[in-house]
């Protein structure tokens, strides 16, 4: 073994053993965060609970491990609004530095060799230092950590909120323009020696070959929130913010109330009959022309301006 292969293993490792450190500062600041929130107990609205207390709110900021047997690439819907004060949203800004901390680890960790192993090592390391908390969550059928779900960062707005609206984005798919030889690429890499691939690759080299085809992606339904922030005296007003809300967001409280700012909450789950109607003025055919990879054709004239 060479010196530069024990100086990576040795960077490899010292990097695996410091993001398990980092971990350990994440759930100590999700428990600062928790004990905060039971001391103050505000206002909050949670759309998967009856009653937004602490416990709750410890369930929601714990759910960084996945079920087994699924990717951990899915991330679990908990929106929600806390009305916090100064204090908490502090506290919660704290545990975003954390989590802001362990991706920086976790995304240099990506970067050593071999990488097809290196995520899993720093998984195996948190839940060989945190054994008490992965046995508990054994007992739920939650094996593993998710990457994804413990950097996800809280939003924490400052500045007096006027409304903020969630719901539902059910628009359902993506469309992305491909060649002919992309097409035959995505093909053949599923078998060409399949029959249904071979007839797909037969119908693809009757079209023209500078004829661009639409890979059309089906997207799962995500939760939005729409935030418009209100007007104070001699402060600039920020501009309107839309993302995914996939976890609480923390805003102050109305300085009237002290309570939540006006809010539109949405139901539990979404309605699909609200799909967006197929448009008069649609770009690709409805039916896909090469369905294993959910490839469609353009209308006449439409991939011009596509």
């Amino acid at each position: 073994m060479t010196t530069d292969t024990l100086d990576k293993d040795y960077r490899r490792f010292r990097l695996i053993h410091q993001a398990g450190e980092c971990f350990g500062r994440l759930v100590k600041a999700i428990d600062d965060v928790c004990a905060q929130y039971e001391r103050e107990r505000p206002q909050a609205w949670a759309m998967t609970a009856a009653h937004a207390n602490s416990d709750w709110l410890r369930c929601v900021l714990m759910d960084m491990w996945h079920e087994a047997g699924t990717s951990g690439v899915l991330t679990s819907k908990h929106a929600g609004v806390i009305a916090a004060s100064e204090t908490l949203r502090e506290k919660f800004g704290g545990l975003n530095k954390q989590k802001a901390m362990f991706r920086a680890i976790a995304d240099e960790i990506k970067q050593t060799e071999p990488q097809h192993n290196s995520q899993s090592l720093l998984k195996a390391e948190v839940g060989s230092q945190f054994q008490y908390l992965r046995q508990h969550l054994n007992t739920a059928g939650l094996a593993r950590l998710s990457l994804k779900k413990t950097i996800r960062a809280v939003h924490v707005l400052d500045h007096p909120i006027r409304h903020i609206g969630v719901g539902w984005q059910v628009s359902g798919r993506s469309i992305v323009k491909i060649s002919i030889a992309e097409a035959e690429k995505r093909l053949i890499k599923l078998g060409a020696d399949q029959p249904h691939i071979a007839i797909q690759l037969k119908k693809l080299a009757s079209l023209p070959a500078s004829e661009p085809l639409a890979l059309v992606r089906k997207q799962t339904p995500q939760l939005r929130a729409n935030v418009y922030f209100a007007s104070v005296e001699e402060q600039p007003t920020p501009r309107p913010l839309a993302f995914n809300s996939s976890v609480p967001i923390i805003v102050p409280p109305d300085p009237r109330t002290g309570l939540l700012p006006a809010l539109r909450t949405p139901p539990s789950e979404p309605d699909m009959e609200q799909r967006r109607k197929r448009r008069k003025d649609a770009r690709i055919d409805v039916e896909p022309y090469l369905p294993s990879i959910g490839v469609h054709r353009y209308c006449i004239g439409a991939e011009s301006v596509a």
